[in-house]
């Protein structure tokens, strides 16, 4: 049983499909060609059953591909693609058993047509590798039966000659199957490997638009900023330097200063008034401007002005804070604040003493939500699904959205295993509640929980969380809607 339960199983049947439909048309023009070559010794009757066998089945399978090839990437697509593998594969299975059988022929053809089909069976063997080699009951279903049903018919029919054929059929699927257990390897760490770099792109995607939000914030600020880097090199200059001196984006700051300032820093002029019982301190210093003409700038601030400005760049700060750490969707931490903060509460945990455990969210049926009533109502449902998870448990204990329809959950020094199991069943029943999109339209979802507890379970934070990950698929594959936790079996 071909089990289907992420993406990246997906990916790789729907790709091995593709191939297959290749396949098809070889393996008929093939079919013609064998056809045309023994109509002239095989019986007429026995010719067109096994011809007109192979015509339906390839016809099946090409139906099949079709439906294959229009299923959605989501939970929905899964259970379909493993139920119309069932098919697939008894439509290869058939196919390989009618290529075996035209071994049957061998009593009506001449010699040179017999080792013609015996080198089809070896080029349809090697063939498969390529084309369904990754996915190994396929490759199984494809190549045993016609081979068996070779290596049957020489052993039934033996003769002393035959012992270089046996060796041959025998070695050619010996090795197939080892260049096909390599390719395996190969063709599932290549895709993993495509799906990471997505991840890794979407990533780079939101910290470079947290730059640029944070850089829009600067350049709408009231007063003059400069980003530098570690070397003082000027990263960004916002509108207001840039109005008074223009763009000195890349230069040196300390450069900077020195174009922009005609005289010494100790020459500057400090002035205290006093008006209206308000304190005015003025500073004030000659610069030149673009046009080469000198002008004087004051900067007045008074009390007020100067927590103003302060207030101002500490809520700066802390919107940046919000933007970097947060997710700007559910108002979680995101991934890479989350994995920071788990780790300083695994030197907490060390050094008070006490337990943690880590509850990995999947939702179950997301995915068909935001296919059938769009992303705007997917979005509408993880915002609520995050502020009832926030609820559901205390505010010292950490919330996060991982990727995705991911959720991560941190108790804090929870020690009894049956607390926690309730905590889990508490958060399964709030998150399966109906929830109100627009239009009077209520869907419910339901979640997998993997739970793993440190530091019974593993001994750093990524260990941890691979231990919880590795439990919420094993929960999602055999059940779903359900917790579970690590056991060691499962390692």
């Amino acid at each position: 049983m071909i089990r289907v339960t992420n993406e990246v199983e997906f990916t790789t049947v729907i790709n091995v499909i593709k191939l297959t439909r290749s396949a098809i048309i070889i393996q008929l023009v093939i079919l013609f060609v064998a056809t045309a070559f023994l109509y002239e010794y095989v019986p007429y009757d026995y010719l067109i059953l096994w011809f007109g066998l192979h015509v339906i089945n390839y016809l099946g399978r090409w139906f099949l591909n079709d439906i294959f090839l229009s299923l959605p990437n989501n939970e929905h697509g899964y259970s379909a693609v493993e139920k119309y593998l069932k098919y697939y594969l008894a439509g290869l299975f058939i196919s390989s058993l009618l290529w075996g059988m035209s071994i049957l022929f061998f009593e009506y053809i001449p010699l040179i047509y017999q080792y013609s089909i015996y080198y089809i069976l070896i080029g349809f063997t090697f063939g498969a590798v390529l084309s369904i080699g990754p996915i190994i009951e396929m490759f199984f279903a494809y190549i045993l039966p016609m081979n068996l049903f070779a290596l049957g018919y020489l052993f039934y029919h033996y003769k002393e000659s035959d012992s270089i054929i046996i060796l041959f059929i025998v070695a050619t699927v010996l090795y197939a199957f080892r260049i096909t257990r390599t390719y395996v390897r190969f063709y599932t760490s290549l895709i993993e490997v495509k799906h990471e770099l997505q991840e890794k792109l979407r990533e780079i995607e939101i910290k470079e638009y947290n730059k640029q939000q944070y850089l829009k914030m600067i350049d709408e600020i009231g007063i003059g900023m400069i980003v530098t880097d570690e070397e003082n090199r000027i990263l960004h200059v916002n509108n207001t330097i840039e109005e008074w001196f223009g763009d000195f984006t890349g230069k040196d700051y300390y450069e900077f200063l020195n174009e922009i300032s005609k005289y010494p820093v100790d020459e500057n002029v400090m002035e205290v008034v006093t008006k209206a019982n308000i304190v005015y301190e003025i500073i004030s210093n000659e610069y030149q401007g673009l046009d080469h003409n000198s002008f004087r700038v004051y900067v007045f601030k008074d009390i007020s002005k100067e927590i103003y400005q302060r207030d101002v760049l500490n809520r700066l700060a802390m919107q940046y804070k919000q933007k970097a750490e947060y997710d700007p969707l559910t108002q979680l931490l995101n991934r890479n604040a989350f994995e920071s903060v788990l780790e300083k509460a695994f030197y907490e945990a060390d050094r008070k003493f006490f337990k943690l455990a880590i509850l990995f969210i999947d939702l179950d049926n997301f995915k068909y939500i935001n296919d059938t009533y769009g992303h705007q109502a997917g979005d509408t449902v993880l915002k609520i699904i995050a502020k009832r998870l926030k609820n559901s448990v205390k505010q010292k204990d950490i919330k996060a959205r991982y990727a995705g329809d991911e959720f991560v959950i941190v108790l804090k020094g929870v020690e009894d295993r049956k607390k926690i199991e309730e905590i889990a069943q508490g958060v399964l029943r709030v998150i399966s509640e109906p929830i109100s999109l627009d239009d009077n339209i209520k869907v419910s979802v339901s979640a997998s929980i993997g739970i793993a507890c440190y530091p019974d379970d593993a001994k750093t934070f990524q260990g941890l969380l691979e231990k919880a990950d590795k439990t919420m698929y094993e929960v999602k594959r055999h059940s779903k809607n359900n917790i579970a936790f690590y056991t060691h079996k499962e390692a």
